[in-house]
């Protein structure tokens, strides 16, 4: 079961982005796909915009004489534990304890160099015992609303001992309960940090350089493409070369028996309806392959292909009139679209394609984060886990 993950916007090779492909592919394989199956991951954002390494169009505090006088204010601090959320919502505190928990994973294998530092095998049980903890349905009545998130992650361990993976040797299992899920600790102090739950203009100050810094290279990875999108045939693109490259493989690999599985993040999904659309592409694709191309089922996530659209962006598209929806990639047997409603990059298909559903996920966190937390959450996979189910395609 080949699966191709189309990456969105902002996305560079580095250490870090290494440690999290490394820890996402972990998890699928784990949870959607037989852990001996291939999964791509083409890399389009080297293709992207490059901007000048030191960034001189950054402003920077006290950078500049002031426009006006500048008002004092103090910055406010909020503590906020996660057992109360536990105690209402137990299967969101599950999802924000283990998307701390692998962000701070992620961090620390890219300090080391060392991209499968990002996920261990206790750690992949303890987050597939996660998903299953959910499948079976969280029990809320096991956490203390207002007791310390240390007591959190001791109760959590507990709840998932008895869904810990049976078929993992004995000693990758979860181990005992009290240290289970230690590993979850320091992104979740760090998620709950009094600077996290500040809003003032000292947090601003913190979080504006990296925050615009990837607001740039949002616009400007928009921008290229769609510069480099009108200068020839999609089959000749470099933004979709190393994409076309992948599904050719995964195209060998899929058989009936062996259904390929698409995923496409961001920016991601919109290429990608782009490029599946595209005749000479997926001609090019089956004469590399000696097959027809056959995506099993396409999921979008966080992405934007009904706001493109909207634009007018796909108005080549053969079958596409003003007054209807456009058609489905003829390659795409089913189509699932996830977005969040906090996530302000993502958007809904329904209204705009035919034989596509929409799907609303929470990722229960602030709107700097949503966009980039979905493949975190043991939620996520569980009902991913369901839905491919649904259509005879997950192991």
């Amino acid at each position: 079961m080949p699966l191709v993950f189309v990456h969105g916007v902002a996305v560079r090779q580095s250490r870090q982005h290494q440690a999290l492909v490394h820890q996402r592919d972990a998890l699928f394989k784990q949870l959607i796909l037989p852990r001996s199956a291939a999964v791509f991951d083409p890399d389009w954002g080297s293709e992207g915009v490059k901007f000048d390494p030191t960034l001189p169009w950054m402003p920077e505090p006290g950078g500049a004489q002031p426009f006006a006088a500048a008002q004092g204010g103090q910055v406010g601090t909020v503590q906020v534990g996660i057992g109360g959320l536990a105690r209402r919502q137990p299967d969101r505190a599950v999802d924000l304890a283990f998307e701390a928990g692998l962000a701070a994973r992620v961090e620390s294998a890219a300090r080391r160099g060392d991209p499968a530092e990002a996920l261990s095998a206790k750690e992949l049980a303890a987050f597939e015992a996660a998903v299953r903890y959910l499948e079976a349905g969280a029990d809320k009545t096991a956490f203390d609303p207002f007791g310390s998130d240390t007591e959190f992650i001791s109760a959590l361990a507990l709840e998932l001992k008895a869904h810990a993976p049976d078929r993992a040797p004995a000693a990758e299992q979860m181990g005992p309960a009290s240290d289970a899920l230690q590993w979850l600790g320091q992104g979740l102090r760090e998620l709950v940090s009094p600077l996290r739950a500040t809003v003032s203009d000292g947090l601003l100050r913190i979080v504006r350089r990296p925050l615009t810094e990837q607001v740039a290279f949002i616009l400007g990875d928009v921008f290229v493409y769609l510069r480099r999108r009108g200068t020839g045939s999609v089959a000749d693109n470099r933004i979709f070369a190393p994409i076309i490259a992948d599904l050719t493989k995964a195209a060998v690999l899929r058989s009936p028996a062996d259904p390929l599985i698409l995923v496409a993040h961001s920016l991601g999904g919109v290429i990608l309806y782009e490029l599946l659309t595209d005749r000479q592409a997926v001609a090019k694709i089956k004469a590399d392959s000696g097959s027809d191309l056959v995506i099993d089922a396409w999921i979008t996530v966080g992405s934007q292909p009904g706001l493109f659209a909207d634009m007018g962006l796909y108005g080549t598209v053969p079958g596409a009139a003003a007054d209807a929806k456009l058609p489905r990639p003829d390659p795409v047997r089913a189509w699932f679209n996830v977005y969040d409603y906090t996530d302000v990059l993502s958007f809904s298909c329904e209204k705009i394609f035919d034989g596509v559903e929409d799907f609303e996920f929470d990722n229960v966190i602030g709107l700097f984060s949503a966009h980039t937390s979905y493949f975190r959450r043991p939620s996520f996979y569980q009902r991913l886990r369901a839905r491919l189910n649904s259509l005879g395609k997950n192991p």
